[in-house]
């Protein structure tokens, strides 16, 4: 019995033991640690990378566009790429488009200053576009690094005021009215900060990173495609085919700007080369010579405005002289220079027939003639 009892002893001991062990390896709740560290020096939503002195900034958003009567972009019914103006059963009634926007900002303080990074791009999936329609489109819209002044790279360009371009995620590229430079120009460019909210930027441009106008020959007979195979299509051809030349020089552009609690103010120039082709098909029949166009604008943005907080009064005009491109935004132009003609035909073989033109050109020129620039 004596023995039984020590036996019975000895295993709730090491029983308890056992207890006592697993209780002491149980997971005990740590105190919380700061992994990523705040970096409040630029604003909210930065934080140092781990190892390093540098802050990153993540963002983005993600949204979805049902489109009735008209097309992605916010395109009007009458624009081809909308699919809407095509005749009879074959015109979409609707198109959609989901688009994520990413956007990586960095900023590293130096002996020198701040060097910053930036980074924006699209992901999107539409209807009623020309891209692919399994994979969708990637977009680059900014990319740029700023230090000591400079910017280098992907960036809203000097003409543009801080309120053109972009409006509630939608551009304004398919109306008449606005520079449009929404996903940036490839540049270099300098910002001179002089305090009290004045500042001035000049800057050298890609000239095709954008839309640029149409330089028209004049030297050929022009054809008109007035057919219902045109629906849809630029109705004016041959003579009025961009006749543009290579890229030959950068556009310059530059700004003198008031940024103030109740107003901004921002005056803006630029200088365009109109650089044709030949007077015919070869280079033996001669070219016209280049001439330097030019635009000058002037915008306005009242703020704080008595009708509700956030509510701002944004204006803007423009002339330009054979440089039309910082006047209107190209509809049917693309970045290699095809033009702004904001022409279109909508046929049908049994029935409407509908014609709207604008030419955006930067000049006109003729056989063994000189460039005519126009004005806007």
């Amino acid at each position: 019995m004596t023995n039984m009892k020590s036996l019975i002893l000895g295993s709730a001991a090491v029983i308890a033991a056992s207890v006592g062990a697993q209780a002491a390896d149980l997971p005990v709740k740590a105190k919380a640690v700061q992994y990523v560290k705040i970096c409040s020096l630029y604003g909210a939503g930065f934080y140092y990378i781990p190892g390093t002195e540098t802050c990153i900034k993540l963002g983005g958003y993600t949204q979805l566009d049902v489109n009735f009567n008209g097309g992605n972009y916010d395109q009007p019914p009458w624009t081809a790429a909308s699919g809407i103006d095509v005749a009879g059963r074959g015109g979409d009634m609707y198109t959609t488009r989901a688009r994520n926007q990413f956007n990586i900002d960095t900023r590293t303080a130096t002996e020198y200053g701040v060097v910053r990074t930036f980074w924006a791009s699209n992901f999107e999936f539409s209807t009623g576009a020309s891209f692919n329609a399994s994979t969708g489109n990637l977009t680059v819209d900014y990319g740029f690094v700023q230090f000591a002044g400079f910017t280098f790279g992907k960036a809203v360009g000097s003409f543009q005021t801080p309120w053109g371009a972009y409006g509630a995620n939608n551009n304004t590229s398919y109306f008449l009215g606005g520079y449009d430079n929404a996903t940036g120009i490839t540049q270099i460019a300098y910002t001179w900060q002089f305090g009290n909210g004045v500042s001035a930027q000049l800057g050298v441009e890609d000239s095709r990173t954008i839309d640029r106008g149409t330089l028209l020959n004049a030297s050929t007979a022009a054809t008109f495609g007035f057919t219902a195979a045109n629906a849809g299509t630029p109705a004016l051809t041959s003579a009025y085919t961009n006749s543009y030349g290579g890229n030959a020089a950068p556009d310059f552009s530059g700004n003198v700007k008031i940024d103030q609690a109740a107003f901004t103010l921002q005056f803006s120039g630029a200088l365009h080369q109109d650089h044709a082709l030949y007077y015919g098909a070869t280079e033996p029949t001669g070219h016209p010579s280049d001439k330097y166009g030019y635009a000058g604008s002037v915008g306005l943005q009242l703020k704080n405005l008595p009708t509700g907080p956030g509510d701002k009064l944004s204006l803007d005009g423009t002339w330009s002289k054979g440089a039309i491109k910082y006047l209107i935004s190209g509809v049917t132009g693309t970045a290699t220079g095809n033009g702004m003609n904001f022409t279109n035909f909508g046929g049908s073989a049994v029935g409407y027939q509908s014609f709207a033109t604008v030419v955006g050109a930067d000049a006109v020129y003729g056989l063994g003639g000189s460039l005519e620039q126009t004005t806007a």
